[in-house]
């Protein structure tokens, strides 16, 4: 055989490998808008849940482990019907039920039902976990990966104003080169101290855990004054997003859940939403959906509040140019 040909059978086996690689793997096909604490999984909420523009929601399942197997289909397929994707709850959805046999074969069960539904997104696995976790969450996500490489493993990471303890990171030796506070940044009020701890706990979640994408949680209106460090927060997010080449979202508030909040306005949440878009965040999380009107909730005690419609109407335009 001459080398021309088979550098070209060298360079099609390239190709088609190339293509086989890509198609394995999450992939986002949509800027994502979703919302914490999600309504019962009824096919009347998730319909309403879609006409408000929301295109991902969490499918619960907080069934006993050791209790008899709950199949998430028909949840799934009302998802689906419903023309929304799901992010998948349960309880069995934990490092430990690595090292239990019984419960183990329960979570092969849930991932391969879940797997191929169309309606499927994302398995649930942490909020806000601390650094020392990130090498059992590593295990639990390859364990996920390896049954269904194709839907995320979604874990939510603590804020910047999260203290060196709840993160768990010790800097061993000084970074090298300037930590990197935002020049000009409207309350960026910090010091290098929070900005060297966080960047450490984003940079060993991104090497140990290998994540497929960043999400981090931020409530920024307090009841007597702003936060100080939303935009820093967005910057170390960003920078360590694109550094990874991972698309990154942003869980924003839309409530007022602790007694120091309070409840921001239908302008503020559009400027929550649009400097997220802004930073080139691919998702947002409005925090929080289904609850009560002491906290402020996007729908109150099963009625809509006032914030669900100026929320909706976020979203329409979010999905309008997100992607």
């Amino acid at each position: 055989m001459k080398a021309s040909g088979l550098l070209v059978i060298i360079l099609v086996t390239c190709i088609l490998n190339c293509h086989l690689v890509e198609a394995n793997g999450w992939k986002q096909k949509e800027f994502t808008i979703a919302a914490w604490c999600p309504p019962p999984n009824t096919a009347e909420n998730m319909r309403s849940m879609a006409n408000d523009n929301y295109n991902l929601i969490n499918v619960e399942f907080w069934n006993d482990p050791m209790g008899p197997f709950v199949d998430p289909t028909e949840q799934l397929n009302i998802a689906g019907q419903n023309g929304m994707k799901a992010m998948l709850y349960s309880l069995l959805i934990t490092p430990s039920t690595l090292d239990n046999p019984v419960q183990r074969a329960k979570l092969d069960q849930l991932i391969d039902k879940a797997k191929n539904n169309p309606a499927m997104e994302a398995y649930f696995v942490a909020d806000e976990p601390q650094a020392s976790a990130f090498p059992t969450l590593l295990r639990l996500v390859s364990y996920i990966k390896e049954r269904d490489p194709n839907h995320l493993a979604f874990i939510n990471l603590f804020p910047s104003y999260a203290n060196q303890q709840q993160l768990a990171v010790d800097l061993k030796e000084a970074p090298k080169g300037p930590v990197g506070i935002p020049d000009n940044y409207l309350g960026a009020g910090t010091n290098a101290d929070t900005v060297k701890f966080y960047a450490e706990y984003l940079r060993q979640y991104i090497n140990v855990v290998k994540p497929e994408f960043i999400s981090y949680d931020h409530y920024h209106f307090m009841a007597n004054n702003d936060g100080e460090q939303y935009f820093l927060n967005l910057a170390l997010i960003r920078n360590a997003a694109v550094r990874a080449d991972l698309p990154f979202f942003n869980v924003i508030q839309s409530c007022r859940w602790e007694s120091g909040w309070r409840l921001p306005t239908g302008g503020e949440m559009r400027w929550l939403a649009f400097t997220t878009l802004a930073y080139g965040g691919r998702g947002i999380c409005w925090f929080v959906y289904w609850g009560t009107k002491q906290n402020g909730a996007i729908i109150q005690d099963g009625v809509r509040s006032s914030n669900a419609d100026q929320v909706a109407a976020i979203n329409k335009d979010i999905r309008a140019i997100g992607t």
